[in-house]
């Protein structure tokens, strides 16, 4: 299912229709307080994290999760970029506001697999990504993703919720070639 995603070879952009689908997405737990069970889960499963505040939070909690991807900002604003915790390897690319790249869902699919734990710093906004981390995620991983005015949001990744992301990300419009990336990219 990955490779469609990751060979259409252009920006992927969402629809103003298909906005409400993603405004309560299925299986979704709201986290706003961390109980004893969850951390006892993310501690044991693959994790994928998208956003600045949820990463930190993870890390604060000592969670280590594949791959993380932030943009230094939130809610629009900027926030302190902090610097990647030991033994992440830094990537950085190119996501406009409401669209996806295809290299996160290749950098978020090699991380998932067992390569490098990566720190993705997305330039533009990463609001979308946790779409390419749920389709790179394997089955019983779980990806935590913030949710402005919500929390945090962890989604135990299911046949049924990839099949949600396959059909959202599908009915997403092929814009234009993405932009190019920074160095060593093309090791993941």
């Amino acid at each position: 299912m990955l490779s469609g995603y990751a060979e259409k070879g252009c920006l992927l952009r969402l629809p103003a229709q298909l906005r409400p689908l993603l405004a309560a997405p299925p299986e979704a737990s709201r986290l706003t307080a961390l109980p004893r069970e969850a951390l006892r889960l993310l501690r044991y499963r693959d994790v994928l994290a998208v956003g600045d505040y949820v990463s930190q939070w993870l890390f604060a909690l000592g969670v280590r999760p594949r791959a993380y991807v932030y943009d230094c900002a939130t809610r629009r604003g900027g926030v302190p970029c902090p610097p990647p915790p030991e033994g992440y390897s830094v990537v950085e690319a190119p996501n406009p506001r409401g669209h996806l790249n295809p290299l996160l869902f290749r950098l978020l699919h090699a991380a998932a697999r067992g390569g490098r734990m990566l720190a993705i710093r997305v330039h533009g906004e990463d609001d979308l990504a946790a779409l390419a981390a749920i389709a790179a995620a394997p089955i019983g991983a779980a990806v935590v993703y913030g949710h402005p005015g919500v929390s945090a949001l962890h989604l135990a990744v299911t046949p049924r919720l990839k099949s949600f992301v396959a059909e959202v990300v599908s009915s997403m419009e092929c814009v234009e070639p993405p932009a190019s990336t920074s160095a060593g990219v093309g090791e993941f």
